[in-house]
């Protein structure tokens, strides 16, 4: 049978190694804890890069949000106020009525339009006598008989009534218009209110 002696340590030797092999530990320990150390550095770097474009993009919206609100408001303060006077609209432009014009020069025109047309038919005509006078008196009446007609407008309808008005009395068929007219059986604001049919008549 063999025996196999163990060399005995001594205190010194044992307190050695146990002083060695704590070294190993704490040195192991410490390479550990500085590469868990390295690993949180860099996933912190990974998540700043990560978390910086949307910063950006962020950051960059709301500059140009703002910028949009600013122009905006810009745009609004630059605009001219309106007239209090009209409606207007989004996006038209209502321009001021022009000014009345004076109705007088147009009613001094037909006056004497109806006064020239029955001094013509009553200087063709002996049986009937009016002098000039009468006869521009009569145009008067019957031009601010017109005038009225048309609610104290020298427009389009009164001008049209007029030109029928000078027509029919000018008329050389229609001796009897003027007649009556001049006579008096038809009144100023009877002859007015005759439709152009009524005026040619041959029956009058």
């Amino acid at each position: 049978m063999i025996q196999t002696h163990h060399k005995q340590l001594s205190p010194s030797q044992k307190s050695s190694l146990v002083d060695k092999k704590l070294a190993e530990y704490k040195s192991m320990a410490l390479s550990s804890l500085s590469a868990a150390k390295q690993n949180l550095i860099d996933s912190g770097e990974t998540l700043t890069r990560k978390a910086e474009p949307r910063r950006e993009q962020d950051a960059s919206r709301s500059l140009e949000k703002r910028r949009s609100m600013e122009e905006a408001s810009g745009s609004r303060s630059r605009d001219p106020p309106l007239r209090k006077s009209h409606t207007v609209h989004r996006g038209e432009t209502i321009a001021a009525p022009p000014p009345p014009t004076d109705p007088k020069p147009v009613r001094q025109n037909a006056a004497k339009g109806i006064e020239e047309a029955l001094k013509a038919r009553v200087k063709g005509a002996p049986d009937v006598e009016a002098d000039d006078e009468k006869i521009r008196e009569l145009a008067k009446v019957i031009e601010s008989q017109l005038f009225r007609l048309y609610n104290r407008d020298a427009g389009p309808k009164y001008k049209n009534k007029y030109r029928s008005i000078v027509f029919n009395i000018k008329d050389e068929k229609n001796e009897g218009l003027y007649r009556k007219v001049v006579g008096g059986k038809i009144s100023p604001r009877s002859l007015v209110a005759m439709s152009a049919g009524e005026m040619a008549n041959k029956e009058l």
